[in-house]
């Protein structure tokens, strides 16, 4: 995901302890010489307000916010992308403006509240199976955004430019991580596509086979064979015979995207267990 930096100024002024160049109503780094009462930045101030009535609707509880209503769930993942591809321009654009003037004040404001009543909507909608892990994923990247709104409102509070460098850096990291995010979102939706709307067999099964290839990253079925009896020796100690890889990576991929992939490995190894300790019985 692209970078995003915000433009901040800080009045400076001569420390009148060593004659250097310091932020006014900031302690000095050199002599330390503490700020005089009448020292008042009053262009930081009135932006450290703006970012703290953001941060206050940022706070607020998934379940006492106002929140948008969703459509069929069915149609979620598109919803819900629709509105953050909005959502990201726009906050951005206030963030530059909260950091300059007054009047960005609002922007910035009704932007987390969209962010909150997005996240307010994701915390209510239903998470049955089989939408449970979109539904999770969703919620996931929704958290990523949360906290990188959470830094770059850190960053508009920061005192000195190496504050509001570190606030900046750490909110493009939860930046970056929303895009591993989305990633994950736009791979469970393909799932429950593929598994609740494809009607073809043949067709069903030959598009699980290339989600399993992209999840595995396997470029081709002899490599995704390998990989799966590999993972199969890791969960029960057994590698199995050609082709268990292959049909492992199918079971794998749905087992991640629509149902618990822990307890889906846990009932595997237990299952080999149980049929190994009696094959007999099996």
């Amino acid at each position: 995901m692209s970078k995003f930096a915000i433009h901040l100024s800080f009045n400076v002024i001569s420390c009148e302890g060593c004659g250097i160049k310091r932020i006014r109503g900031v302690p000095c780094a050199d002599c330390e010489r503490r700020p005089e009462p009448w020292e008042v930045d009053s262009a930081a101030l009135c932006r450290r307000q703006r970012a703290v009535e953001a941060q206050q609707i940022l706070a607020q509880a998934a379940d006492q916010s106002e929140h948008r209503e969703l459509g069929a769930p069915e149609f979620l993942h598109a919803e819900v992308y629709a509105a953050l591809h909005t959502w990201m321009t726009g906050f951005f654009d206030a963030v530059s403006a909260a950091a300059e003037s007054q009047e960005g004040a609002q922007r910035l404001k009704d932007s987390v509240t969209e962010l909150v009543g997005l996240r307010a909507a994701l915390h209510r909608a239903d998470d049955r199976r089989p939408m449970r892990q979109l539904i999770s994923a969703l919620r996931g990247l929704i958290a990523e955004l949360e906290s990188m709104v959470g830094a770059y409102l850190e960053t508009l509070l920061a005192s000195t430019p190496l504050q509001a460098q570190n606030h900046g850096a750490r909110a493009q990291r939860h930046l970056d991580a929303a895009t591993e995010a989305i990633t994950r979102v736009e791979s469970v939706s393909e799932a429950v596509e593929i598994l609740t709307h494809q009607r073809d067999a043949s067709r069903t099964q030959a598009q699980l086979l290339q989600l399993a290839l992209g999840s595995a990253q396997q470029p081709n079925l002899l490599a995704l064979d390998s990989w799966g009896r590999d993972s199969l020796w890791e969960i029960t100690g057994s590698r199995g015979t050609a082709g268990h890889g292959v049909f492992f990576g199918i079971c794998r991929v749905i087992a991640q995207n629509l149902f618990n992939d822990g307890q889906f490995c846990y009932v595997l190894r237990r299952a080999y267990q149980l049929f190994s300790s009696s094959p007999k019985s099996s």
